[in-house]
């Protein structure tokens, strides 16, 4: 009976109700038991409906097609057994909506009597047929809703679909060359985010500006439905969704090392939350990886046979290791370099794949705990929350001791063991500040354990990361972020360069260090106020701060920026080279303005 209390609690329940059978087999005179027997069932059945609706909301359409399948429909509660009903029925609709969208989208496509239509919408019309998911399914909305309108034209139809599929659906016409005409265009735009040489991107430029005008936001939008434009080397890929790639580095610092693994049934046209893992000394990359994401199936070669099943994969996160350390680093040193390596790694994976920039979350163990604090606080418009595991703020007090202030903007979860030292203690002055502000801020401790990886609280952590407040938000209304180093210079929608008060980390320590303040404000009547004691700033400007359609005025440092009219445009040359450089799809910059 201690066995079956012990999955219970565990919430096996298919192993307490087998242990619990074996019991009454081995003593009949306790068929009392039968109850609780039957009582298993129903919470086991409830526990495998709970991971059905979890799979689900992780887009992992295929598994829980099977787990439906096989659920176990015997001596199940009503009430359950009604809830599996509606999931099943839901799928067998959205299976049998793809298949007709594609049949009728096929049959539309052969109706086309212009050759040169025909010719140029085929392959786009294939790719649909090829690509259609329920993930991308709401592109075609327009199709769907007009399919069956006896009075819309065949090439009107097939527009909607090609142009909702390139666009979305709020971008989707029924005109036909200009359905081909932002094909056109998507194509332009993919050369245009890969190609490496300025003055081919002018003339590429130029291209698109003359198929798409100086439509701004339709590009935009068009951007926002791009398939990541870089492709994956082939020597990257291990199986089962691994790969272990290099990000190209900008500097004398070199390129950078990454792994990466994807949720089970990954899909492009969705877009997933990654949480980006930091090591600690002892232990590598890979490790980090697998506490999230659990090990692979391997042959004895060591080649990976079999998907990783660990948690992070669950929930449908995926999930990047960086290689930010030097050979035989034991501590964290607050560089360049270690900057560089992780938001290198995260812009190259968002080139490749469809992430979620609204939910990027930053972790690490030991010094990468350190690391991940340092970092959040560094760039808090970045991440949607950081889980720094046994940090110690003595190792990072360089400049979170300087940086507290930012911690208002980036919600923080730390895990931590009573007997690890003193870290609780030396922690306790920074996380006191902290509790006193109210700032959205967890500290977990575990009583009578020390350093270890704290494997048991990653449900809770999961569970932390799926809050609706914790994504990455627009521009707060009001922030105050402050900086030390050069390149710690970017805060939502501020761009500073040439800082005074800089302290690079090798000049520590320093009994005078102080901060600079870089301040923004988002006012009524579409206006900004920026303070930035930066020698040069850049104010970029998107649709989620101001209303490109009315004026817009712009105060730095108090003073009102006039003669700005021509700067506060929106520029497709801005617009293409913020994504190009930054990698983000979701919320790119269309205009900038640089002062003095």
């Amino acid at each position: 009976m201690q066995v079956v209390r012990f999955y219970l609690q565990a919430e096996r329940y298919s192993d307490a109700r087998a242990e619990l059978a074996a019991i009454i087999e081995r003593f009949p005179e306790m068929q009392e038991l039968s109850a609780q027997a039957h009582e298993l069932k129903q919470m086991a059945a409830r526990r495998v409906l709970q991971e059905i609706q979890l799979r689900q909301a992780a887009g992992q359409h295929q598994l829980v097609a099977t787990l439906l399948q096989n659920f176990p429909l015997e001596n199940v509660a009503g009430e359950t057994l009604q809830q599996v009903r509606e999931l099943n029925a839901e799928c067998n609709a959205r299976a049998a909506r793809l298949a007709a969208v594609k049949q009728q989208l096929q049959a539309l496509a052969q109706k086309i009597t212009d050759a040169d239509h025909r010719q140029l919408i085929d392959p786009l019309v294939q790719e649909i047929l090829t690509d259609l998911s329920p993930h991308s399914l709401p592109r075609l909305v327009p199709l769907i809703q007009l399919a069956d309108d006896a009075s819309l034209a065949v090439e009107a139809k097939v527009a909607l679909a090609t142009s909702g599929w390139v666009l979305g659906a709020a971008g989707a016409t029924q005109e036909l060359a200009e359905a081909i005409s932002w094909l056109r265009v998507r194509e332009q735009v993919r050369r245009y985010l890969l190609e490496p040489l300025a003055h081919q991107r002018l003339v590429l430029l130029e291209s698109i500006r003359s198929a798409a005008g100086d439509s701004v936001p339709q590009v935009a939008r068009l951007i926002a439905h791009l398939t990541p434009p870089w492709e994956i080397p082939a020597e990257a890929v291990e199986g089962h969704g691994a790969y272990a790639l290099t990000a190209p580095g900008q500097s004398e610092n070199g390129d950078f090392r990454y792994h990466v693994q994807l949720p089970p049934e990954y899909d492009p046209y969705r877009r997933y939350p990654v949480l980006v893992v930091l090591n600690g000394a002892h232990n590598s990359p890979l490790q980090e990886l697998e506490f999230w994401t659990g090990p692979p199936a391997r042959d004895a070669a060591g080649a990976i046979v079999g998907p990783r099943r660990g948690q992070a994969m669950r929930h449908g996160y995926m999930t990047l290791a960086v290689q930010w350390q030097q050979p035989q680093q034991y501590r964290y040193e607050y560089t360049l370099r270690e900057h560089e390596a992780v938001l290198t790694a995260l812009r190259d994976a968002t080139r490749r794949f469809s992430i979620d920039t609204n939910r990027v979350f930053l972790s690490g163990h030991d010094i990468g705990g350190d690391a991940a604090w340092d970092l959040a606080l560094a760039h808090p418009d970045l991440w949607a929350g950081a889980l720094p595991f046994t940090a110690r703020y003595s190792s990072v007090k360089k400049y979170v001791q300087h940086y507290w202030e930012n911690a208002a903007y980036v919600p923080l979860y730390f895990v931590a063991g009573e007997k690890d030292g003193n870290k609780m203690v030396a922690n306790a002055p920074v996380l006191d500040k902290y509790f006193r502000q109210r700032f959205d801020v967890t500290v977990v401790e575990f009583l009578g354990r020390g350093q270890e990886s704290f494997h048991d609280e990653i449900l809770e952590a999961l569970t932390w990361m799926q809050r609706p407040t914790h994504r990455r938000q627009a521009s707060p209304a009001e922030f105050r972020c402050m900086t030390m180093r050069p390149w710690d210079n970017f805060f939502w929608w501020i761009e500073g360069r040439d800082f005074p008060r800089s302290v690079h980390p090798a000049s520590w320590p320093q009994r005078q260090a102080r901060p600079t303040s870089v301040e923004g404000r988002v006012l009524k009547k579409n206006h900004l106020a920026a303070d930035s004691g930066a020698a040069r700033t850049t104010l970029w400007l998107s649709p989620e701060l101001v209303d490109f359609s009315q004026p817009i005025k712009l105060t730095w440092n108090g003073r009102k920026l006039s003669k700005l009219a021509a700067s506060t445009e929106p520029s497709l040359e801005v617009l293409l080279e913020d994504v190009r450089t930054r990698g983000d799809r979701l919320r790119p910059f269309w205009a900038k303005v640089q002062v003095p």
